[in-house]
């Protein structure tokens, strides 16, 4: 999701599959310095009826930027919540 003026995106996870009523339902982190999951926190009153764009993607790269692959014995990947996290068993 964009918020108008702010460049950062992320903070939340699509939970619903996509649908012809063009309806996408949303888990958000609360995180007050995450701008677009801050958007998204403010009361109801303030953001329904308001515009938003939402984009999906990301990216994901195994090994991790600083993982020395020769030390890591096993990985385990686990999914839920707001996005994925990455936890290695080393040696």
């Amino acid at each position: 999701m964009f918020v108008p003026g702010i460049p950062k995106a992320g903070g939340f996870t699509i939970t619903s599959s996509p649908s012809a009523n063009k309806l996408v339902e949303l888990a958000v982190q609360k995180s007050p310095d995450n701008p677009p999951a801050a958007w998204l926190w403010r009361p109801k009153k303030e953001i329904l009826g308001e515009e938003l764009t939402v984009r999906v993607g990301g990216s994901f790269v195994w090994p991790p930027p600083g993982v020395d692959i020769e030390n890591v014995d096993h990985a385990l990947f686990i999914a839920g919540g707001i996005g994925i996290k990455y936890v290695s068993v080393e040696s």
